[in-house]
Order: structure tokens, then C-alpha cells, then sequence
């Protein structure tokens, strides 16, 4: 293990060669080097084994007493291997999906997350949208008059996965517009659904 780090991080030869490859030791070497004891890496930490040279390998990679680090970003800790489940259960990094607002928030903000203000940041957002797309349909920059007298024709139909809703906008004759919502199927709560519904209706 100690010459393959070697070879990966200088890649020559100890006595100064310039190449070198790796070949199986013979049988008899393997012998002598697992009469070898060797206390594990992590006696520091507690662990007091001692193992032959064909074991350390494997233990290293299982051993109890192993620092792990914390995989939620952002968090430089390392714990024990037993302790890595209860540690990242309470990291104030993890981040968790807000069930109101579909925000993914760090845990250490979870108890000042404003969800209805987030809603209604993104609503506000919804609107001008909505107000923009009105805008081109009354000043539309091609067409002629007799476009105009069609059948209704469905002018944008479209998905916002940050808000979890999908709606469309139809253009009349008369310059009626009309707004679809699924509000049945929208996987949020009831005030945040309240909300996108008033913004929508009140742009038609």
C-alpha cells in the first residue's frame, strides 16, 4: 500500500530509475511480511489491534475507530465511523425540502425560514411573468387582423418546476384572455395554493 501511494504521488523508482513496474512478490515474501505485526493507523483515536500485513488492509476500510467526514456540504467535521449516522441527523448543514414552499433550507435555518414570505417573493415573480407574457399578446409583432378572427388558440402552456405549477394562456378574439390552473394537483399547501390562484385570476 505505502509504494502504490508512493508511485502515484512521485511515480519513480526509489533508487532513481525512471520506470518501475509492480510484479507479485514471491511466495516466500508474502510469508516473512505477514509475520509482520502491525497496530492500526488509528491507534491514536482507540483502536488497539494488531494485525498481520494481509489483514490491515480490510481493517482500515471497517475500523470503528476510523475519523469519517461529514458528507452534508459545507461542514468540515469528522467524527468516528459509529458516530457519522447521529452526527449528520443533527448537522446544521443538512438541508431538507420545505414541505410549503418546495425550498430546499439548511437546517440551521429551518427556524427562521419565512415560508409564506418565500411564496410570495416567487409569486410576485409569477405576476410579472404573467404581465409580460399578457403584454406580447396585445401587441403581438407579427400577424395580421384576420389572425385575430381565428378559433381561440392555446399561445403558451408551460411548466415552472419552481413553483410546482403548470398553467396556460389562451388568447380569444376579443382579447379575452383565459388562465388554466390544475389546482387539484398542485402538491403544495392550502394558503400557498390560495395565493397562486389570486395572483393568477387577478392578471386575467
Amino acid at each position: 500500500m505505502c509504494l502504490e501511494e508512493w508511485g502515484l504521488n512521485h511515480n519513480r523508482c526509489p533508487n532513481g530509475c525512471f520506470k518501475f513496474n509492480y510484479t507479485r512478490p514471491a511466495k516466500v515474501l508474502g510469508v516473512q511480511l505477514n509475520k509482520l505485526r502491525i497496530k492500526c493507523e488509528n491507534k491514536d483515536n482507540g483502536c488497539h489491534k494488531v494485525l498481520r500485513y494481509d489483514e490491515i488492509q480490510r481493517h482500515q476500510q471497517e475500523c470503528e475507530f476510523s475519523l469519517v467526514h461529514c458528507k452534508n456540504e459545507g461542514c468540515q467535521v469528522s467524527v468516528l465511523r459509529p458516530a457519522i449516522g447521529e452526527h449528520e441527523n443533527y448537522c446544521e448543514f443538512e438541508k431538507k425540502i420545505c414541505e410549503g414552499c418546495h425550498e430546499v433550507v439548511k437546517k440551521s435555518e429551518q427556524a427562521i425560514h419565512n415560508c409564506f414570505k418565500n411564496i410570495n417573493h416567487r409569486m410576485v415573480n409569477l405576476e410579472q411573468m404573467v404581465k409580460d407574457t399578457m403584454s406580447k399578446l396585445e401587441n403581438p409583432a407579427e400577424g395580421s387582423d384576420n389572425d385575430k378572427s381565428k378559433a381561440p388558440m392555446c399561445v403558451r402552456h408551460e411548466y415552472i418546476q419552481d413553483y410546482s405549477l403548470e398553467f396556460s394562456i389562451y388568447h380569444h378574439p376579443q382579447n379575452h384572455y383565459q388562465i388554466t390552473l390544475p389546482k387539484d394537483n398542485l402538491p403544495m399547501s392550502e394558503d400557498a395554493r390560495s395565493l397562486i390562484l389570486r395572483v393568477v385570476v387577478n392578471d386575467c
